[in-house]
């Protein structure tokens, strides 16, 4: 225990507080109330609502999160194993607490949405609250935390069975919205008090799948591409001059390569650098400049790993 404590690192811990926040907010104050599932473990509880379950009074949201969450705890360290339980511990207990919090101050879950129409409130649910969710588990994912629920089905089924985790994503989530669609009635239907007809909400699931995709875009981009970089390969002759110009004025380290011309044969150097993607310019006009004969591309990167000062 005194080692993990020793390894806590309080930046992280407040990043991943900041967008559990913004999380569990996204649901209590949109998902909730316009009963929009967008997969996870916060879908299952907006399908559950609409079954047996959520007529009686005791039963509240946080009451299934906290179980749900401890469950996939235990599956976590059996499965998956004790560094990552580590890892989405903080997210398990805190998403729960959150929504209890905002349930036992008495806020109004409507707050934001009463003054929209009834028929666009899964519009204004899937772009604010998806944001809003998706800038929350990107943060997490920023600090390589982990934000629970799916997650962990997410991260067992990428061992157990190799499927890659982009793809297990959007299986378990457009699965749950999938099947939401029999049980969470239209918002027209319930205008008009039509809930016990049974029609498959096409509409909901539509705008769920579309969340789910928005959702994974932003927590792509937060997560990877604002780290985004460029890789310069430059193959010239001598990489010297343009070694020291890249010590000199970008402050980067590099990497040379040995490589050979395919067609001459001629042995070369190969120069392997990560800079910003605004240097990459100023390094293509100044290699013209220096090595008019240099051969140079720039590839994109999306992520790096590593020491890499801003």
């Amino acid at each position: 225990m005194t080692n993990l404590l020793k390894k806590i690192n309080i930046k992280n811990v407040i990043w991943i507080v900041i967008g559990v926040f913004l999380m569990a907010f996204s649901y209590y104050f949109f998902f909730a109330p316009s009963d929009l599932c967008y997969g996870g473990v916060s879908g299952i509880a907006i399908i559950l609502r609409q079954t047996p379950l959520g007529n009686y009074s005791w039963y509240k949201d946080w009451m299934f999160f906290y179980t749900a969450q401890a469950i996939l705890a235990v599956c976590a360290i059996l499965f998956v194993g004790k560094s990552f339980f580590w890892h989405t511990i903080l997210a398990c207990i805190l998403d729960p607490t959150f929504n209890l919090i905002f349930s036992k101050v008495g806020l109004d879950s409507q707050y934001f949405l009463q003054i929209i129409p009834q028929s666009n409130w899964y519009v204004v649910t899937m772009l604010v609250g998806g944001a809003m969710s998706a800038i929350g588990i990107g943060l997490c994912l920023r600090v390589n935390a982990s934000t629970g629920g799916m997650d962990i089905i997410q991260k067992i089924l990428q061992q157990k069975f190799h499927i890659p985790y982009s793809k297990s994503m959007y299986l378990t989530d457009w699965f749950i919205v999938l099947i939401s669609g029999f049980f969470i009635p239209n918002i027209c239907q319930k205008a008009a008090g039509l809930e016990n007809i049974h029609v498959y909400n096409i509409e909901m699931v539509l705008y769920g799948m579309i969340t789910v995709f928005i959702t994974g875009y932003i927590c792509d981009y937060l997560a990877l591409n604002a780290r985004k970089r460029r890789t310069a390969f430059i193959i010239c002759d001598d990489p010297t001059i343009i070694k020291d110009y890249i010590f000199t004025e970008f402050d980067r380290g590099l990497t040379i390569v040995d490589a050979i011309g395919g067609y001459t044969n001629n042995p070369k150097k190969m120069i392997v650098c990560t800079i910003e993607k605004a240097q990459c310019y100023i390094l293509r006009d100044k290699i013209k400049e220096l090595d008019p004969k240099a051969f140079t591309f720039f590839a994109e990167t999306k992520e790096i790993v590593g020491e890499y000062d801003n």
